[in-house]
């Protein structure tokens, strides 16, 4: 969905030569426009993802995962296995991704080394500001009983969170997410890793600047990472970024039809906190000791 054509479409699909991939849409209108003076324009978002919530109900009916991605990101060969061999009860599975807001409010730079109890990469915690759409599965039939949209779960449609929204919404109320973390296998572009393999340095100098959150690549030799020499460390007076007042509330509605999820037995709730038949959310993980590190949260 854009306002300019993109004739190498077609081409891209018939090199593949995978009978798997085909067109489902072009919508292709000055109408829609990405960006309006420089930022996104009203609800293209909501109108991308509308596009989205129409090819998840094109797949076959045998489908058991679906993965929404898009042309910035880079899939590690393990991906698919990965999701199939998650446990067979859960109804999404999470894997960890390189990005640009990996460990966000540590110094520049040193938030994308190595170290002792520190994650190689982006964990995704399935919530908002937590997650990516291309990093995740989820189980088709659950989204279509549950008339799950991408499109509707933000009204204003001026952020593009969709995907951290609805993983949210989901997570509420009451999804079975199984979480693969110490391996990275999203990679989610523009990252320090893409701009490597594309032979640039990133700039870590601006991660915190509203017009460049999460740092930039540069086309610059000689360093791997700007930041250090360029800015010691994040000045006191930062100008405001436009989500700093904006966060997503998350309370259960009619319409989620499983906010309400009884607890399995044996699990012990939050106490009451003086409303009557309110009690705090309460979750349970299991780890199952795989080689993955991976974690299953009910």
């Amino acid at each position: 969905m854009d306002n300019r054509p993109f004739p190498e479409l077609r081409k891209i699909v018939r090199e593949a030569n995978d009978s798997r991939i085909w067109v489902h849409a072009e919508w292709i209108n000055y109408k829609y426009a990405p960006k309006e003076g420089g930022t996104w324009a009203p609800n293209y978002h909501n109108k991308l993802y509308n596009l989205t919530d129409m090819a998840v109900r094109a797949c076959p009916e045998n489908t058991r995962w679906v993965v929404i991605t898009n042309g910035d990101n880079l899939y590690d060969p393990r991906f698919v296995e990965t999701i199939y061999s998650a446990p067979p009860d859960v109804d999404a599975v999470a894997v960890d991704f390189y990005s640009r807001y990996q460990r966000p409010t540590a110094e520049p730079c040193e938030r994308f080394e190595e170290g002792e109890g520190v994650p190689p990469c982006k964990e995704n915690g399935m919530r908002f500001c937590q997650t990516d759409l291309a990093a995740n599965a989820y189980k088709l039939q659950r989204l279509l009983v549950e008339d799950r949209r991408f499109g509707l779960v933000d009204p204003g449609g001026t952020h593009g969170a969709n995907d951290g929204i609805m993983a949210q919404l989901l997570k509420t109320a009451g999804w079975k997410i199984h979480y693969v973390h110490g391996h990275c296998l999203v990679n989610h572009a523009p990252s320090p890793q893409q701009c490597a393999l594309n032979g640039g340095v990133w700039d870590d100098s601006v991660m915190a600047a509203a017009s460049s959150f999460g740092g930039s690549c540069a086309e610059t030799f000689g360093r791997v990472c700007a930041a250090r020499i360029d800015l010691q460390r994040l000045p006191a007076n930062l100008p405001p970024h436009p989500w700093d007042a904006w966060v997503p509330i998350f309370e259960s509605t009619p319409d989620d039809i499983n906010a309400h999820v009884p607890a399995p037995a044996g699990t012990a709730m939050g106490e009451e906190d003086g409303d009557e038949g309110y009690q705090q959310q309460w979750h349970h993980e299991v780890e199952d000791g795989s080689s993955l590190n991976d974690r299953t949260e009910l």
